[in-house]
């Protein structure tokens, strides 16, 4: 039986250590992205590491770990933050800035994924996602590139991001160790016509592609 209320004290006390302020290395060298495929019990971690200057495709890692904790909205860091943690750790893996498909502060106890990741592994991070888990924006963005703010008790937790025509906007949040504006400044410059930064959408195609070979493997 898990225990909600004792996870939500540890989110509350770790949500202290969150610092929304540029304390990432410069100039910046490398941004990398991170998203999880699954398949049964185990998770397909997969990185995608870029040039920040000529936003080049560098690298790609993956890891494959078990799964134990199970989805609970508002507790994704207890069951994706951990696999990816501990992928990160094991594979010796270093990037200036870390791209998350998940909330960083735009969540209830200002301590999502994307941060308790950050918080973790002491990197930068920036959380990336396709809906709003919690905060409120006065309108919608219209054209590419365009954003407001997404807010909580008048302070702004993150912002409603245009990133492609035809598609609902996304949003983004600071993780840890980096300001709401440098991460969007981040996150735009990496905007290739797809509705995700490409490290995010580099490390989402491989993890489904790695997710496929493996199926294929045993047939």
């Amino acid at each position: 039986m898990i225990d909600l209320d004792k996870l939500r004290i540890f989110q509350d006390k770790l949500s202290k250590k969150v610092m929304t302020k540029d304390s990432f290395k410069k100039p910046i060298r490398s941004v990398s992205g991170i998203d999880v495929a699954y398949l049964n019990e185990q998770a397909i971690v997969s990185i995608a590491v870029f040039n920040y200057q000529n936003k080049e495709f560098v690298d790609n890692i993956i890891s494959i770990e078990d799964v134990s904790f199970p989805y609970i909205p508002g507790f994704f860091g207890f069951r994706e933050g951990t696999i990816i943690i501990k992928a990160i750790k094991k594979l010796n893996f270093d990037s200036d800035i870390i791209m998350v498909n998940a909330h960083g502060i735009a969540h209830p106890r200002k301590y999502g994924c994307a941060s308790h990741i950050g918080v973790i592994t002491k990197k930068a991070t920036i959380g990336v996602v396709n809906n709003i888990l919690y905060g409120h924006c006065k309108r919608k963005p219209l054209n590419v590139g365009d954003w407001v703010p997404l807010e909580n008790e008048n302070q702004i937790i993150g912002a409603v991001l245009k990133s492609k025509k035809g598609c609902k906007p996304i949003i983004v949040s600071p993780g840890h160790l980096i300001t709401l504006e440098s991460a969007l400044v981040i996150v735009k410059k990496f905007l290739k016509g797809h509705k995700f930064p490409e490290p995010l959408h580099v490390a989402h195609v491989i993890a489904k592609q790695k997710r496929r070979e493996i199926l294929e493997s045993r047939l």
